[in-house]
């Protein structure tokens, strides 16, 4: 049982933050797995043995909503209360927007210390939101459902969520828990992992083709790897192995062209290199990882922008549309 007023950021269940810049939304919130299994299993949030998916125990989620106004540290609680998202699938609105999108002149606008006014395309009230960054809160709060008696399985226990907005966008909460695990068991892959690309439509010919060198390359998407502890490999490949770096755009009847990758990485900052056999991998690497909204922690993170060009001489291709399959494999390492 929770209250609505209450906040739960300080409950032992809390496990972090999504931080949000965009329009007004619904959030939704779904297992993506391990699926608990047996009679008992409802349609709720489950951490589940790692080895045995009729082991586990059920939550549900707490979720608080705040916005972060321009120009300082304010916070502003503009909801006032928390909001439980009780089974899979559960839906969280959010009333309130963020961000640095314009307003549009003769509507409501919002100056940097987050008053409104009317926007006349030259006033101080330029922001079409009130909020620079709005972050959520996320706690999650065990019921009395659970297969086991006084003690859980020693071991490691996990639980996917993926959040969903309306518009497409989705990340997934990779969460953990351990009770007194042995040292023969394996500690689950925790980590965040994204890749959003740079373009959603298909590229003329001939924009690609000005860019012919690796030095002079296309930003095509980018990666974002972060981990509480856990180094990791990020291979860039032309196949699902990670081994090949074949890339080529192909079509419906069979044609192709070839052409190649780079990879420039952004935190640390570096140097950008091709993506050959022998230069296809890139480590992670402890950091300070800063948050917009003023948090601070040290993190296992890659971060950096894939890019692609098209190498001199290459044949241009007969008319159509050509796809390219890229694989980007994360896996642990030491």
């Amino acid at each position: 049982e929770t209250d609505s007023d209450a906040e739960y950021w300080d409950h032992g269940g809390y496990v972090g933050r999504l931080l949000y810049v965009g329009a007004p939304t619904a959030f939704t919130f779904s297992n993506n797995g391990p699926n608990a299994t047996g009679n008992n299993v409802g349609n709720m949030f489950y951490f589940t043995f790692t080895t045995n998916t009729g082991t586990w125990r059920e939550f549900f989620l707490v979720l608080r909503a705040k916005g972060l106004i321009r120009g300082g540290t304010t916070q502003d609680d503009f909801s006032k209360k928390s909001a439980v998202i009780e089974s899979n699938n559960g839906t969280f609105i959010l009333t309130e927007g963020a961000g640095d999108e314009p307003a549009i002149s003769g509507q409501t606008g919002y100056n940097a210390s987050g008053q409104s006014g009317n926007y006349d395309g030259t006033n101080s009230y330029k922001y079409r939101y009130k909020y620079s960054h709005i972050w959520i809160d996320v706690t999650i709060i065990h019921t009395t459902k659970k297969t086991w008696g006084e003690y859980p399985t020693r071991g490691y226990y996990v639980s996917d969520i993926k959040v969903a907005t309306a518009s497409g966008e989705s990340l997934i909460l990779n969460l953990q828990g351990l009770y007194n695990p042995r040292s023969s068991q394996t500690e689950p892959f925790s980590y965040y992992f994204a890749i959003e690309k740079s373009y959603s439509s298909p590229i003329p010919y001939n924009q690609l083709k000005n860019f012919n060198s690796y030095t002079n390359s296309l930003e095509i998407a980018t990666i974002n790897y972060s981990s509480d502890g856990q180094k990791a490999k990020i291979t860039i490949s032309s196949d699902v192995g990670g081994i090949n770096t074949d890339f080529s755009f192909k079509n419906t009847t069979g044609q192709s062209f070839t052409h190649k990758l780079a990879f420039q990485p952004t935190l640390l900052a570096g140097e950008v290199k091709e993506i050959t056999p022998t230069t296809r991998s890139f480590t992670s690497s402890k950091q300070p990882k800063h948050s917009p909204i003023g948090d601070y922690k040290e993190l296992q993170v890659l971060e950096g922008k894939i890019k692609l060009f098209i190498p001199p001489g290459t044949t241009p291709p007969v008319g159509g549309t050509y796809k390219s399959t890229i694989y980007v494999l994360v896996e642990p390492t030491t």
